[in-house]
């Protein structure tokens, strides 16, 4: 090959190079997102009542309200006896004035 040849290879490849387009590549993530399935409402059933100050304290479902949000009537239970707590709704983030269930070894 002759020095003119390999010249004109090279500009060959220089004009390749710089009429290269950009490449767009598209990933799709699927995104798993768990929904906390709770558990069966039904009369009778134990769940932990969250009172004003925090404390924990067991309860008894006594009435429900709607299934759908969870909202219920509680009995709940405390070293002095037996309260009533209407229209409490089920929260996982341990707020005064809900109920959560207690976890299932």
């Amino acid at each position: 090959m002759q020095v003119s040849d390999k010249a004109t290879v090279e500009q060959k490849s220089t004009k390749k190079k710089q009429e290269a387009k950009p490449v767009e590549a598209k990933v799709e993530v699927e995104a798993k997102v768990e929904v906390e399935e709770l558990p069966t409402l039904a009369l009778g059933r134990v769940v932990y009542y969250v009172t004003g100050s925090g404390t924990v304290r067991p309860a008894v479902i006594t009435q429900i309200n709607d299934e759908e949000t969870g909202d219920v009537d509680l009995t709940v239970f405390n070293s002095q006896g037996a309260v009533p707590a209407v229209g409490v709704v089920h929260s996982t983030d341990l707020e005064p004035g809900t109920y959560y269930w207690p976890e299932v070894p």
